[in-house]
């Protein structure tokens, strides 16, 4: 929210029309099928996906096999997408240090 909010106050844009669609939308679907393949993971190992919850088993198959924290990724993919489509720079400036938080939070504790 605060990303769109200083782009109404300083708008930068960075894409062509050309590439900002198709890159976006690349993008947010690639996103969006990773989540489902996640949660299935998650299932099939019968763990939880909230973090606040103790760990039931190591998931090494599908997404994991090519990133410890695909969720995030995943996440970090959708927010990457919708700022390539709303040609909002702000996203991935303000994207830096949500990251930083979310390892140093989130992640570091769950490994």
């Amino acid at each position: 929210m605060l990303d769109f909010l200083t782009d109404r106050l300083w708008s930068v844009s960075f894409l062509p029309d050309a590439l900002q669609y198709a890159l976006g939308a690349a993008l947010i679907a690639t996103s969006l099928a990773v989540m489902p393949w996640v949660l299935r993971e998650f299932s099939n190992a019968g763990t939880h996906f909230d973090a606040r919850k103790p760990v039931q088993a190591l998931i090494t198959r599908g997404p994991f096999r090519y990133s410890r924290n695909p969720s995030y990724v995943a996440m970090t993919l959708l927010c990457v997408g919708v700022a390539v489509v709303t040609d909002t720079l702000w996203i991935l400036l303000w994207l830096v240090p949500a990251s930083l938080f979310l390892d140093a939070a989130i992640i570091r504790r769950e490994e």
